[in-house]
């Protein structure tokens, strides 16, 4: 079950001693929704004329208080952050859980041991003081979204469900399924439509045969469903993982250039480092939606779905 912990998270711009300790006292600090970039948030000065774009950067806090019954607080839980600028340092009632210095990789920490019944404080403390890190814009803060990883029962190791294409031969494709689970004991089964095969809990590849097989393009954006589950060594699913993805086929060829699906392609496109353009990196999805690549790529006449 996954959990967000968008909302309702206090903020402070500036470093301020013991705010890591759960009891700190964080009434007067102002209420932001994440995904969130501090530097949008104040006037343009030519003192940050360096890579954060005339914004500042800076060191800051973020609190989050969040309340569990007993049943939540005793499950096997991760705490997931898809994207911190940068040196994102994080405790959990007090307890220091580590750090993450690159702002854009996801990171995650197992706060089983950590969780009560009742209330619970994240305190996540942002480092953006080196601004010239950069030749685009990246903002300060975090800029995206954090959740509450619930698992019951073992599953799977978080991001070890990987599907690659192998090849294409007529019109059936050989897809391999790498994955990796918690638990060492039981079974693993993998369903991609009317196929289903099985393998061992751990580590593991399994090679699946699709026929006549759609494949994904720009122009036909294809995709299948693959659906795994994990027993717990008894025969009963403890944990369940669905994964989206596309058949596809692609090389690089020196003379020639890029093929996809065995059929030449040009490459055409714009350079956008955020999404949300000049929102900087705490943007909704709304926000996404409204890409600016559209618009841009009609000022270069070219296909907006290859943007």
């Amino acid at each position: 079950m996954k959990i967000s912990l968008n909302q309702d998270w206090l903020f402070h711009l500036g470093d301020e001693k013991d705010s890591d300790f759960m009891g700190w006292d964080d009434r007067a600090w102002e209420k932001v929704t994440l995904p969130h970039d501090w530097a949008v948030h104040y006037p343009f000065d030519r003192r940050h004329s360096s890579g954060t774009g005339y914004l500042p950067g800076g060191t800051a806090w973020y609190r989050k208080h969040f309340v569990l019954t007993e049943e939540e607080a005793a499950q096997p839980t991760r705490l997931l952050f898809e994207g911190v600028y940068k040196h994102a340092r994080v405790w959990i009632n007090s307890y220091y859980l580590g750090n993450h210095a690159y702002g854009y990789t996801s990171f995650s920490y197992d706060v089983t041991p950590y969780l009560r019944a009742g209330e619970n404080v994240i305190a996540v403390r942002v480092e953006h003081e080196d601004v010239a890190d950069s030749r685009w814009f990246t903002g300060s803060g975090i800029d995206r979204n954090v959740y509450l990883l619930c698992q019951p029962q073992p599953g799977f190791v978080e991001g070890s469900i990987f599907v690659r294409t192998e090849k294409v031969e007529g019109t059936e494709a050989t897809v391999l399924v790498d994955y990796a689970t918690e638990a060492k004991q039981g079974k693993v089964t993998a369903r991609i439509e009317d196929t289903v095969l099985e393998g061992d809990a751990g580590e593991g590849t399994l090679t699946f045969k699709v026929p006549n097989a759609r494949l994904w393009s720009p122009d036909t954006p294809e995709l299948y469903t693959l659906t795994m589950t994990v027993d717990d060594g008894s025969g009963r699913a403890a944990a369940e993982e669905t994964v989206s993805f596309g058949i596809r086929t692609f090389r690089f060829d020196p003379d020639h250039g890029f093929f996809l699906n065995g059929e030449s392609m040009k490459l055409r496109g714009v350079c956008v480092h955020h999404d949300a353009g000049v929102l900087g990196g705490g943007c909704t999805q709304e926000c996404v939606e409204k890409t600016p690549r559209k618009v841009q790529a009609e000022r270069l006449q070219c296909d907006p779905h290859r943007a």
